[in-house]
C-alpha cells in the first residue's frame, strides 16, 4: 500500500503509473480498484492541465470548471469504457478561438484515438510526448500557430491513420520517422515553413491515399520512391521550390485522381508516363519551367476534367488529340511558347467551361467551331498573334461571362452577334486592329461590367446605347479614332469606377453631369480636343484617385474643389492652357498625391510652400509654366520623390540661402531625376550637390546663369546617367573625377568657359553615349582614350584643341549620330581609319588646319547624310569612293585646295539638297543634272577653271572637240612662224656682219621690212585661266587704275583677235570681254 500511495502522490504520468503498478505484484483487489480510480483521475488532471495553458476568451471550456460534472461530459470530450471505467478517447475542440500552448500532459490520455484542436490560435511547439499516444488514429492540429519542428516521435503512433498539421508555422525537415506510419491514409502538412527535401522514406507509406505538402519551402527533387505509394488518389507538392524533372515513376500511381505540382522550379518535359494515369481528374503542372511538347498520350486520361499546364516554356503545337477528352471542363495552356493554330478539334469539347490559350505564339484565325462550346464561360486567347476576324459564331456562347481577346492582330468589325452573349460581364478586345463603329446592339449586354475596346482603330462616335449598360464599372475606349462629343447617357452610369476615353478625337466640353459618377476612381480624358474649363463638380467625386485631362484645349483656372480632392493620387493637367496659381496649401489638401503633372501650361505665381507636406509625392512635373520666385524649402521631407522637374520657368536663386532647396533635395534618398533647366538660377553652384543620394541618375541644370567650378566630389554620385550643365557660366577645369561616373550615358558641358585639357579619365566611362563639350575654351590634344567609350555622339567643336585627329576616335564603331570636331586647330591628315565609321550620320571637321588628300575610305561611311570638311587645306580630287554616299543630304568641301573635275555622280544623289564646293581649284565642265540645276542649292564660287553648267551660271562654254583641233593647228602655225623668225634673225645677224658697211638707214629699213612678228592666238577661256579669273592677285600697279587698263587692254586685244574668228565666236568672245571688263 505504501508503494501505491507514494506512486499516486509523486508520478503524474500514466506511463510511470503503469510501471509502478507492475512493480507491486502483491496488490490486493482494493488496491486494483484504487489504481483504476487513479487512472481515471489522471485523464481528468491531463484535461485540466491542457485548460490551464489555454486562454479561453469565449468561455468555450466553461463546463470544465464544474467539479460535480464528470469530465466525460465536458465540452469536446468523448469517453469510452476501458476495463469498465470511462477513459478519454477523443478530444475535439475545433474553432473555439483557444489561445495558448498545447500541454504535454495530453500524452497521459493513453486511450486517446482522436485529437482535434484545429482552427484555434494555439502556439508553441507540438509536444514530443504526443508520440506516446499509441492508440491515436486521428491527429488534427491544423490552422493554428504552432511552430518548431514536427516531432519525430509521432512516428511511434503506429495506429495513426489521419494526420493534419497544415496551415501552421512549422519549420525544419519532414522527419524520416513518419515513414513508419504504415496505416497512415491522410497526411496534410501543407501551409507551413517546412524546408529540406521530401524524404525517400515517404515511399513506405503504402496505405497513403492523400499527400498534401504544398505551400512550404521544400527543395530538391521529387523522390522516385513516391511511385511506390500506389494507393495514392491525391498528391499535392505545389508552391514549393522543388527542382529537377517530374519522375517517370509518377506513372505508377494508377489510382491518382488529383496531381498538383504547380508553382515549383521543375524542369524537363511532361513525362509520357502521365498518360498511364487513367483515373486522373485534376492535372496541375503550371508555373514551372517545363519544356518540350504536350504529350499526345495525355488523351488516354479519359477522366480528365481540369488541365493546367500554363506558365511553362512548352513548345510545339496543341495536339489535336486533346479534342477526345470529352469530360474536360477546363483547359489552361496559357503562358507558354505554343505555336501554330488553334486546333479545330477543340470544338469537340462540349463540356468545356474555361479555355485559356493566352500568352503564346498562336497564329491564324480563331476557328469558327469555337461556337460549338455552348457551355463555355471563360475564353482567354489574349496576347498571341491571332489574325483574322472575330468569328460570328462567338455569339453562340450564350453562357460566356469572360471574353479576353486583347493583344492580338484581329481585324474587321466587332461582330453584332456578340450581343447574343447575354451573360457576358467582361469584354476585353483592346490592342488589336479592329475597325468600324462600336455596334449599337451592345445595349443588350446588360450584365456587362467591363467593356475594354482601347488601342484599336474604331471610328465614328460613341454610341449613346452604351448609356443603357447600367452595371458597367469599367469603360475603356482609349486610343482609337472616335470623334464627336461624349454621349450624355455615359454620365448616368453611376456604377462606373473607370472611364478611359483618352487618345481619341473627341470634342466638346466636359459637362457638369460628370458629377453624377459618384463612384468614379479613374477619369482619363487626355489627348483629345476637349475645350472649355474643368467643371467644378469633379471636386465632388470623392472616390477619384486618377484625374487626367492633359493634352486638350482646356483653359481657365482650375476650380478650388479639384485642389481639395483628398482622395487624388495622380493629377495630370499638362499641355493645356490653364492659368492661375496653385493654392499655397495644396500639399495639405492633397495628402495622398503621388504624381503632380501640370507642366506645359500657363500657371504662374510662386510654387506652393506646402509642397513638402505631400509626403507621398513620387513624380513632380512643373516644367514649362510661368512660376516665379524661389524654389520652396523643406523638400527634404519628400522621401518618396524620384522625379523633380521645374525646368523652363522663371525661378530664381541668387545666393546660398535661395539655393537652400538643393540642400533639402539632397536628403531625398529616392530622388533619381533632378531637372531645373531653363530658369534664372544664378550665383555659384552649392557644393551640397555632392551630398545627393547615390541613387541620383539625372542632374540637369543647363540653360541658367550658374557660375563657379564643378566640385571634384561629383565623382561620388556613381549612379548618374545624365549630366547636363551646358549654357551656363562655369569656369575652371573639368574635374578628372567625372571618370568615376561609370554609369554615365550623357554628359553635356557645352557653352561654358571651361579651360584646360579634356580629362583622360573619360576613358573609364564605358557606357557613355553622348559627349558634348563644344563652345568652351578647352585646349590640348584630343584624347585617344575616348576610343574606349561606346559613343554615339561626340561634339568637341569650337574650342582650342590642337594636334592630330587620333585614329582611335575614327574607329569608334558605335558613332552613328554625330561626330563634330570643327573650329579647332587640328592639324595633319585625316586618318585612314575614318572608314570604320560605317554608320555615322553626320560628320563635321570644318574650320581646322587639316591637310593631305581626302581618304578614299570615307566612302565606306555609307550612312552619312551630312559631311562638312570646309575651311581646311585638303588637296587632290574628290575620291571616286564618294559615289557610295548616296544618302548625302548636305556636303560642304569649300575653302580647301581641292582640284580636278567635279564628279558627275554628285548630280545623281537624289537626297542631296546642299552642296558647297566654292573656293577650290576645280576645273573642267560642271555637271548639268540633279542638284546642279538648282542655283540656290549649290555653290562653286571661286573655282576659276570651271566651264559649262546650266546657262544661268554664266560660266564660259567648254571647248568642243572641233574647236580644240583648230586651236591646236593655229598653235602649230604660230610655233612654225616663231621658229622661222628665229632662223631669219640668225641669217640677218650674219648678213649684218658681212654687210656692216651698208648705211644704217638702209639696214634699219631692211630689218623693218624683213621681220614679221606673229600674233599668238589666245582663247577667252585660256585668258580667264591665265589671269585666275582676272583676280586682283594678277594686278600690276594701282588696283583701280590697272583694272581699268586691263579692261581696256582686254577689250583692245580681243578686238584685234576678232578678225581671226567666225562671226558666232566673235560675238561670244566680245560679250565675255564686256562682262569681264565691267568686273
Amino acid at each position: 500500500m505504501n508503494c501505491f500511495a507514494s506512486a499516486c502522490a509523486f508520478w503524474p504520468s500514466s506511463l510511470t503509473f503503469l510501471i509502478l503498478a507492475l512493480s507491486c505484484p502483491l496488490a490486493t483487489s482494493a488496491s486494483i480498484s484504487t489504481l483504476n480510480s487513479s487512472n481515471e483521475n489522471i485523464d481528468r488532471l491531463a484535461l485540466l492541465s491542457f485548460k490551464s495553458l489555454a486562454s479561453d476568451p469565449f468561455r468555450a471550456l466553461a463546463s470544465w470548471n464544474h467539479e460535480s460534472l464528470h469530465f466525460c461530459r465536458w465540452r469536446g470530450v468523448t469517453c469510452g469504457n476501458q476495463s469498465h471505467l470511462p477513459r478519454v478517447t477523443a478530444l475535439e475542440l475545433e474553432s473555439l478561438d483557444l489561445f495558448g500552448k498545447i500541454s504535454p500532459s495530453l500524452a497521459n490520455l493513453t486511450f486517446l484515438r482522436r485529437l482535434h484542436l484545429s482552427d484555434n490560435r494555439l502556439q508553441g511547439p507540438i509536444p514530443q510526448e504526443l508520440g506516446l499516444l499509441s492508440h491515436l488514429q486521428r491527429l488534427n492540429l491544423s490552422s493554428n500557430a504552432v511552430r518548431g519542428a514536427i516531432p519525430h516521435n509521432l512516428g511511434r503512433c503506429s495506429e495513426l491513420q489521419y494526420m493534419d498539421l497544415s496551415n501552421n508555422l512549422l519549420e525544419g525537415e519532414i522527419p524520416n520517422d513518419l515513414g513508419a506510419l504504415s496505416k497512415l491514409k491522410i497526411l496534410y502538412l501543407w501551409g507551413n515553413h517546412l524546408t529540406g527535401s521530401i524524404p525517400p522514406h515517404i515511399g513506405n507509406l503504402v496505405s497513403l491515399r492523400e499527400l498534401y505538402l504544398h505551400e512550404n519551402q521544400l527543395i530538391g527533387s521529387i523522390p522516385s520512391e513516391i511511385g511506390n505509394i500506389t494507393s495514392l488518389t491525391a498528391l499535392s507538392l505545389a508552391v514549393n521550390q522543388l527542382s529537377g524533372s517530374v519522375p517517370l515513376e509518377i506513372g505508377k500511381l494508377v489510382r491518382l485522381e488529383e496531381l498538383y505540382l504547380d508553382a515549383n522550379q521543375l524542369t524537363g518535359t511532361v513525362p509520357p508516363s502521365v498518360g498511364n494515369l487513367t483515373s486522373l481528374v485534376f492535372l496541375e503542372l503550371s508555373h514551372n519551367q517545363l519544356t518540350g511538347v504536350i504529350p499526345h498520350n495525355l488523351s488516354h486520361c479519359s477522366e480528365l476534367q481540369y488541365i493546367y499546364l500554363g506558365n511553362n516554356t512548352l513548345e510545339g503545337e496543341i495536339p489535336s488529340d486533346i479534342g477526345s477528352l470529352s469530360n474536360l471542363k477546363l483547359l489552361s495552356l496559357g503562358g507558354n511558347h505554343l505555336r501554330g493554330s488553334i486546333p479545330p478539334e477543340i470544338g469537340n469539347l462540349l463540356n468545356l467551361m474555361a479555355l485559356d490559350l493566352s500568352s503564346n505564339d498562336l497564329e491564324h484565325p480563331i476557328p469558327p467551331v469555337i461556337g460549338n462550346l455552348s457551355r463555355l464561360e471563360q475564353l482567354y486567347l489574349n496576347s498571341n498573334q491571332i489574325t483574322g476576324v472575330i468569328p460570328a459564331s462567338i455569339g453562340n456562347l450564350t453562357y460566356l461571362i469572360w471574353l479576353q481577346l486583347s493583344y492580338n492582330q484581329l481585324v474587321g468589325d466587332i461582330p453584332p452577334s456578340l450581343s447574343h452573349c447575354s451573360e457576358l460581364q467582361c469584354n476585353y478586345l483592346e490592342n488589336n486592329t479592329l475597325e468600324g463603329k462600336i455596334p449599337s446592339d451592345i445595349k443588350s449586354l446588360t450584365n456587362l461590367k467591363v467593356l475594354s475596346l482601347g488601342d484599336n482603330r474604331l471610328t465614328g462616335s460613341i454610341p449613346p446605347e452604351i448609356g443603357n449598360l447600367v452595371n458597367l464599372s469599367v469603360l475603356s475606349l482609349d486610343s482609337n479614332k472616335l470623334e464627336g462629343s461624349v454621349p450624355r447617357g455615359i454620365w448616368n452610369l453611376v456604377s462606373l469606377r473607370e472611364l478611359r476615353l483618352q487618345d481619341n478625337q473627341l470634342t466638346g466640353i466636359i459637362p457638369s453631369e460628370i458629377g453624377n459618377l459618384v463612384n468614379l476612381a479613374t477619369l482619363a480624358l487626355l489627348v483629345n480636343g476637349f475645350v472649355g474649363t474643368v467643371p467644378s463638380v469633379i471636386g465632388n467625386l470623392t472616390s477619384l484617385t486618377y484625374l487626367g485631362v492633359s493634352m486638350n484645349n482646356l483653359g481657365g483656372v482650375i476650380p478650388p474643389t479639384i485642389w481639395n480632392l483628398s482622395s487624388l493620387t495622380i493629377l495630370e493637367l499638362q499641355s493645356n492652357h490653364f492659368t492661375g496659381s496653385i493654392p499655397p496649401d495644396m500639399g495639405i489638401t492633397l495628402p495622398l498625391l503621388e504624381a503632380l503633372n501640370i507642366n506645359d501650361n500657363q500657371f504662374d505665381g510662386p510654387l506652393p510652400f506646402s509642397l513638402s507636406n505631400a509626403t507621398n509625392l513620387i513624380n513632380i512635373q512643373l516644367y514649362k509654366n510661368r512660376f516665379t520666385g524661389t524654389i520652396p524649402r523643406g523638400l527634404g521631407s519628400l522621401q518618396k520623390v524620384d522625379h523633380f522637374d521645374v525646368s523652363y520657368n522663371q525661378l530664381e536663386a541668387r545666393n546660398a540661402v535661395e539655393w537652400g532647396f538643393l540642400d533639402d533635395l539632397a536628403n531625398c534618398s529616392s530622388l533619381k531625376y533632378l531637372q531645373i533647366t531653363g530658369n534664372k538660377l544664378g550665383g555659384f553652384l552649392p557644393r551640397s550637390i555632392v551630398n545627393f543620394s547615390t541613387t541620383l541618375e539625372w542632374f540637369e541644370i543647363d540653360d541658367n546663369h550658374i557660375a563657379g567650378s564643378i566640385p571634384a566630389e561629383i565623382g561620388n554620385l556613381v549612379s548618374l546617367t545624365s549630366v547636363r550643365m551646358n549654357s551656363n557660366l562655369f569656369t575652371g577645369k573639368i574635374p578628372a573625377t567625372v571618370g568615376n561616373l561609370s554609369n554615365l550615358q550623357i554628359m553635356d558641358l557645352s557653352r561654358n568657359y571651361f579651360t584646360g585639357e579634356i580629362p583622360a579619365t573619360l576613358r573609364n566611362l564605358t557606357r557613355l553615349l553622348e559627349l558634348r563639350l563644344h563652345s568652351n575654351e578647352l585646349q590640348g590634344p584630343l584624347p585617344p582614350s575616348l576610343g574606349n567609350c561606346p559613343l554615339e555622339l561626340l561634339d568637341l567643336s569650337v574650342n582650342k584643341l590642337n594636334g592630330t585627329v587620333p585614329k582611335e576616335i575614327m574607329a569608334i564603331p558605335t558613332l552613328t549620330r554625330f561626330l563634330n570636331v570643327s573650329y579647332n586647330s587640328l592639324e595633319g591628315s585625316l586618318p585612314f581609319e575614318v572608314g570604320k565609321l560605317k554608320n555615322i550620320g553626320k560628320f563635321d571637321i570644318s574650320g581646322n588646319r587639316l591637310s593631305g588628300t581626302i581618304p578614299r575610305t570615307l566612302g565606306d561611311c555609307q550612312q552619312l547624310d551630312r559631311l562638312d570638311m570646309a575651311g581646311n587645306s585638303f588637296q587632290g580630287s574628290i575620291p571616286s569612293s564618294f559615289s557610295q554616299l548616296k544618302g548625302l543630304q548636305s556636303l560642304d568641301l569649300s575653302r580647301n585646295n581641292l582640284s580636278g573635275l567635279i564628279p558627275e555622280f554628285l548630280g545623281n544623289f537624289m537626297f542631296l539638297s546642299y552642296l558647297n564646293l566654292s573656293f577650290n581649284n576645280f576645273e573642267g565642265e560642271l555637271p548639268k543634272h540633279g542638284i546642279f540645276t538648282n542655283l540656290s542649292a549649290f555653290s562653286v564660287l571661286g573655282n576659276s577653271k570651271l566651264c559649262g553648267g546650266v546657262q544661268a551660271l554664266n560660266l564660259p562654254p567648254c571647248p568642243t572637240p572641233s574647236s580644240s583641233k583648230r586651236h591646236l593647228s593655229r598653235k602649230l602655225v604660230a610655233a612654225i612662224s616663231v621658229a622661222s623668225g628665229i632662223i631669219c634673225l640668225i641669217l640677218l645677224l650674219c648678213l649684218f656682219g658681212i654687210h656692216r658697211w651698208i648705211p644704217k638707214s638702209k639696214k634699219e629699213a631692211h630689218a623693218a621690212d624683213g621681220i614679221k612678228v606673229p600674233h599668238m592666238m589666245v582663247t577667252y577661256a585660256e585668258l580667264l585661266r591665265a589671269t585666275d579669273g582676272f583676280s586682283s592677285a594678277n594686278l600690276v600697279g594701282g588696283e583701280a587704275l590697272v583694272r581699268c587698263t586691263k579692261g581696256y587692254s582686254i577689250m583692245r586685244n580681243t578686238n584685234l583677235l576678232l578678225s581671226r574668228y567666225s562671226t558666232s565666236n566673235r560675238e561670244e568672245l566680245q560679250g565675255a570681254s564686256l562682262r569681264n571688263a565691267k568686273r
